[in-house]
């Protein structure tokens, strides 16, 4: 009774927060998305298929019509990140910490009130189905399958969905369950081929090779590398501080010296992740979530697009992750949150089982 008292007041506050949206009409690219819809891809399956599909559902929808999908779709999220949060061992005070953080947080905003965030929307709840998929299942090769398969459809949500076919891996390699690793590995490896290996192709050639593939922007690897990493990191700084707005529009005011110390603190980030391996594992996973998130925009050169809110929706299960870690870690310190039960206790469940 009291979790379900504390989802429906949670749920009622967020509903409230985001009243606006009902009233909202379009806004920046929303009108682009909804007027194209007759030149949407109807393939089943492809490069933000889901996403078009959803578009193509609603072709004669209003504003309010796609606006609630988006603010359905963010609950989905939630809902997902704490039966995710509570798979990994997380009491159930610290999940409700990070469903709150998925639907309260201003970083969640955008991608939600922005009806053309869907795609960041849809490839989340698809990688964190799979994430959970792989957790809740490890010893059971049907849980595996199903992960495997969420983590390679993620990326019919938008093209940041498909770090899932890295995150599932890791998922099983926390608990050690190396024959599932490489057996999910090859699987996901194998499908991702056969779904996305024309994708994937076009853009290791749009980003190394300079094909230019209908954009036109392209600028020096080590610039774009610098100016993503500025963009990264202000990004993290509003996790903590959500005020102000990005340097998507200024990034090429921010000094040189200031943007290479960006993409040193991203080293520092990955140096401190494994640092906490040992002391807070969680917590380092969820730090780990967040960077490989940010990863492929260090060195795929989107077209014209430098790292934003809606963008850093994806990383935002990370965040979750690494505040319910902090709250368990600090709320039950007598508990031992090593490499093996700092995600789910399951190494401390075992030993006093034998």
């Amino acid at each position: 009774m009291r979790h379900w008292l504390i989802g429906l007041v949670l749920g009622s506050v967020y509903l409230w927060a985001y009243a606006a949206s009902f009233s909202a009409g379009y806004v920046y690219e929303d009108r682009a998305y909804v007027d194209r819809q007759p030149g949407l891809s109807a393939a089943p399956f492809g490069p933000r298929s889901l996403t078009n599909q959803s578009f193509l559902l609603q072709e004669e929808a209003s504003p309010l019509a796609h606006h609630a999908v988006n603010l359905a779709l963010n609950m989905l999220v939630a809902a997902l990140v704490g039966c995710w949060l509570l798979s990994v061992g997380r009491s159930s005070n610290a999940a409700w910490c990070g469903v709150g953080l998925i639907l309260w947080h201003p970083l969640s905003t955008e991608a939600t009130a922005y009806v053309a965030g869907r795609g960041d929307l849809i490839a989340t709840a698809i990688a964190i189905a799979a994430c959970w998929a792989a957790a809740v299942g490890r010893r059971s090769r049907a849980s595996m399958v199903v992960a495997s398969l969420l983590s390679v459809l993620a990326g019919a949500g938008k093209d940041v969905g498909l770090t899932a076919c890295a995150l599932v891996p890791a998922t099983l390699a926390v608990y050690r369950c190396w024959r599932r690793v490489v057996a999910s590995t090859v699987a996901i490896f194998v499908l991702g081929l056969l779904a996305w290996g024309q994708h994937a192709y076009n853009i290791v050639h749009w980003s190394i090779a300079g094909t230019s593939l209908g954009f036109v922007w392209k600028i020096d690897h080590l610039v774009w590398l610098r100016w993503q990493a500025t963009a990264a990191v202000r990004m993290i700084g509003m996790v903590v501080v959500p005020k102000g707005m990005s340097v998507v529009f200024d990034v090429e005011a921010v000094p040189v010296s200031l943007q290479w110390l960006s993409v040193a603190w991203l080293v520092l980030l990955c140096l401190v992740a494994a640092w906490l391996v040992r002391r807070c594992a969680g917590a380092a996973a969820g730090l780990a979530w967040i960077l490989a998130s940010i990863l492929p925009r260090l060195f795929v050169q989107t077209p014209g697009s430098i790292f934003n809110e809606h963008q850093f929706y994806f990383a935002m299960p990370g965040v979750a992750l690494m505040l319910a870690s902090a709250w368990d870690h600090y709320a039950i310190p007598h508990r031992a949150w090593t490499l093996d039960d700092a995600l789910d206790g399951f190494a401390q469940r075992r030993s006093m089982t034998t």
